[in-house]
């Protein structure tokens, strides 16, 4: 998988998280951060997605980012104007409108 960005939708978490942990067998070796939506503040997506010293290739899950507070998902917008190409970002969303 070449993508840097993969939005899985569904209400169904256990189908969700089924899809999530298929490309992350596919990415062996990579360091992977997860994080849950509701419990991001400021920063902890920065802190995320800064280049790291210890792999090459990197995965950043982000759960239910329905729950992202406006402040967070203006730093998810900004990070996405110039991704870093090393970074695979994976959200989960359970869709419909919050």
């Amino acid at each position: 998988m070449n993508a840097s960005m993969v939005l899985i939708q569904g209400a169904e978490s256990v189908l969700v998280d089924r899809a999530v942990s298929e490309i992350l067998k596919a990415k062996v070796g990579a360091e992977i951060t997860q994080l849950e939506g509701a419990a991001v503040e400021i920063g902890n997506f920065a802190d995320a997605t800064a280049p790291s010293l210890f792999s090459e290739s990197r995965i950043l899950v982000i759960k239910d980012m329905q729950d992202l507070v406006m402040d967070v998902q203006e730093e998810v917008e900004r990070y996405l104007t110039e991704p870093d190409p090393a970074l695979l970002l994976i959200f989960t969303h359970k869709g419909g409108i919050k």
